[in-house]
C-alpha cells in the first residue's frame, strides 16, 4: 500500500466501529490474529478479546458502551489501548471510513526509448503496437469519473513516447479530481516540457537501476544515468518536491543498495528497491540474477515478538495487497489485470473497451465472473480453496502476490513451504 494513501485513524468513542474492507481473521491453539490486508497491519489476542471485539461489531456497540461493560479498570485500560491499536492500524473503522480510495494504473503504452535487460514487459522502440488510441484512451478516463480515485498512475513503457501524452495527462487533469503519478525513466524530460509536467503530475517516480555510470549502463545501457539525472534535477530546479527513484537489484548493483538509499536521500526522494522479477525481457537475461534464485524463498525472517506490546503490538507486516479491492491496472491495448506488476494472461479481466461501466464492473461483481480474478485468487494464501487455507501461518507467508506466484511454481515449492511455515510458527508464541 502507498504509504502517502493511508490514513492513520484516532478512536472516537462515540462512533461504532466495524471491521475494515480487507479484514480477515486467523486463529490457532486458543489466539487470534486480526489483519487488514490491504495495508498488511496486524494484532495478535487471545481467542476472549477476539469474543469481546466480535460482540461489540455485531451488536453495533461503541467504544465508550463497550468500555463501561468492564468492571475492572486495568481491564478497561488495557481494552481501551487495544482499541486504539486496531483503530490505528485500520482493522476497525467507521462507517465513513470504511471504503478506501480506488488506485488505478495505465500503461499507456508499451514502447520505450530505452532497452533495459530487465524490463518485465519487453518494451520496444518500435511503432507498431496496439495501444489504445487518444480517444480511446479518454473514452478510459470518462469511466473513472464514477469512481472514488485516490490516484492515476501513468506508466508504461515510457509514457513521454506518446506524442499525445500530454493530450491524455491533461485530460485526465481536467476531468478526475485524484491525484495524478508519472513512472518515467526522466530520459525525455527537458526545459520545455518540464513546467507542463509539473503543471499536471503531483508526484513522480523514475527509475535509475544504478548509482553511477557503470552500474546503471550494465542494464540500460551507456549514457543513460547522466541523461536520467539530468532530467530528475530540471524538474528538482523547477519545482518538483514529491517524488521517488528506484532500483531493480540485479547483479551489478546488488552491492550498492546503501549507495542507492544515500543518492536517494541526497536528492530528497523516496528509494525504492525492487526484486528482479523473471517476465518478458528479464526472462532472456537470467545473469543478471543477483543470487540464487531459490534464496529469495528462504525463511530468513525478522524476530516475532513475544506477546502483546502497547502501543505497537510490533508484528511482522502480512498479506497487503490490494488487488482488485483497491487497485487495478490497464494495459496498453486496454486488458484490465489485477495490478501493474502482474500483468500476465492468467490474470487478465477482460478489455475496458468492452465494458460500459467501470463501477459496476469493479464493485458491482462483474470482475469477479472473471477467469482472471478466480486465477489470481487462486493463489492467494488466505483466499484460495488450496492446502494454505488451512494453514496457520498463511497471513505471513508472503506481502505480495508476486511472491506467492513464483513461490507456488517453483519446483522446490514444498521445500520452501515447510522452511518458512517452520520459521513462520513463532509469530504465535
Amino acid at each position: 500500500m502507498d504509504k502517502k494513501n493511508i490514513t492513520i485513524l484516532e478512536l472516537e468513542p462515540d462512533k461504532v466501529l466495524e471491521y475494515s474492507e480487507g479484514f480477515y481473521k486467523c486463529e490457532y491453539n486458543g489466539k487470534v490474529i486480526l489483519a487488514d490486508t490491504l495495508s498488511g497491519k496486524n494484532f495478535k489476542m487471545t481467542s476472549e478479546c477476539c469474543d469481546i471485539i466480535e460482540r461489540m461489531v455485531d451488536e453495533k456497540l461503541t467504544p465508550a458502551q463497550l468500555l463501561k461493560m468492564f468492571q475492572d479498570d486495568s481491564d478497561r485500560e488495557f481494552f481501551e489501548k487495544m482499541l486504539k491499536v486496531l483503530v490505528k492500524y485500520r482493522i476497525l473503522v467507521t462507517s465513513e471510513n470504511k471504503n478506501t480510495k480506488f488506485n488505478v494504473s495505465i500503461e499507456i503504452t508499451d514502447r520505450c526509448n530505452l532497452k533495459c535487460r530487465h524490463c518485465c514487459v519487453d518494451a520496444k522502440c518500435s511503432n507498431v503496437s496496439d495501444e489504445l488510441t487518444t480517444e480511446q484512451w479518454k473514452s478510459v478516463i470518462d469511466k473513472l469519473k464514477d469512481i472514488e480515485l485516490g490516484s492515476l498512475t501513468f506508466t508504461g513503457g515510457e509514457p513521454l513516447i506518446r506524442n499525445d501524452f500530454f493530450e491524455i495527462a491533461e485530460y485526465a487533469k481536467e476531468n478526475l479530481s485524484c491525484g495524478l503519478v508519472l513512472m518515467s525513466n526522466a530520459t525525455l524530460i527537458n526545459e520545455q516540457n518540464a513546467d507542463r509536467l509539473l503543471s499536471i503530475f503531483d508526484s513522480f517516480s523514475f527509475s535509475i537501476d544504478g548509482v553511477d555510470e557503470e552500474t546503471c549502463a550494465a542494464i540500460r545501457g551507456k549514457g543513460v544515468f547522466d541523461k536520467i539525472i539530468k532530467g530528475i534535477d530540471i524538474m528538482k530546479r523547477k519545482g518538483m518536491k514529491d517524488f521517488s527513484v528506484s532500483m531493480t537489484e540485479v547483479k551489478p548493483n546488488m552491492y550498492c543498495i546503501d549507495r542507492f538509499r544515500k543518492l536517494a536521500k541526497d536528492m530528497g526522494a523516496d528509494p525504492i528497491i525492487r526484486n528482479y522479477d523473471i517476465v518478458g525481457r528479464a526472462e532472456e537475461n537470467l545473469d543478471l540474477i543477483p543470487r540464487d534464485p531459490d534464496s529469495g524463498f528462504a525463511p530468513i525472517l525478522p524476530p516475532f515478538p513475544n506477546g502483546i506490546n502497547f502501543p505497537a503490538n510490533d508484528m511482522p507486516h502480512c498479506v497487503s495487497c490490494g488487488a482488485m479491492k483497491k487497485k487495478i491496472a490497464i494495459a496498453h491495448n486496454g486488458v484490465m489485470y489485477p495490478c501493474i506488476s502482474m500483468l500476465r494472461p492468467a490474470f487478465a479481466l477482460g478489455n475496458v473497451m468492452n465494458v460500459a461501466s467501470l463501477k459496476q464492473f469493479i464493485f458491482g461483481g462483474g470482475i469477479e465472473e472473471t477467469d482472471g480474478y478466480r486465477n489470481f485468487n487462486g493463489m492467494s494464501t488466505i483466499y484460495s480453496n488450496s492446502e494454505c487455507r488451512e494453514c496457520p501461518v498463511r497471513l505471513f507467508c508472503h506481502t505480495c502476490m508476486q511472491y506467492s506466484y513464483a513461490m507456488k511454481n517453483h519446483q522446490k515449492f514444498e521445500q520452501f513451504c515447510d522452511a518458512k511455515k517452520r520459521k513462520l510458527m513463532t509469530v504465535w508464541n
